[in-house]
């Protein structure tokens, strides 16, 4: 893949994962639990971020999810 496929693979895989996260938000049933939410989406966004910069360094193994 090019410098540009992976970009454009990135970008898309944080836009889908952004509308799904927001839409699980959404239907907690209380507040309490939206912060554990967001805690955890925030740690799938470092780890979606690790995984593309792992790939460009020539380290594969960080690329699970996709």
């Amino acid at each position: 893949m090019t410098f540009m496929e992976h970009i454009r693979t990135f970008m898309l895989n944080i836009v889908i994962f952004s509308v799904v996260s927001a839409f699980c938000t959404h239907l907690l049933p209380e507040k309490k639990y939206q912060k554990f939410a967001r805690f955890t989406v925030g740690l799938l966004y470092i780890h979606m971020l690790l995984a593309l910069l792992s790939q460009f360094l020539g380290n594969g193994a960080a690329g699970i999810l996709f």
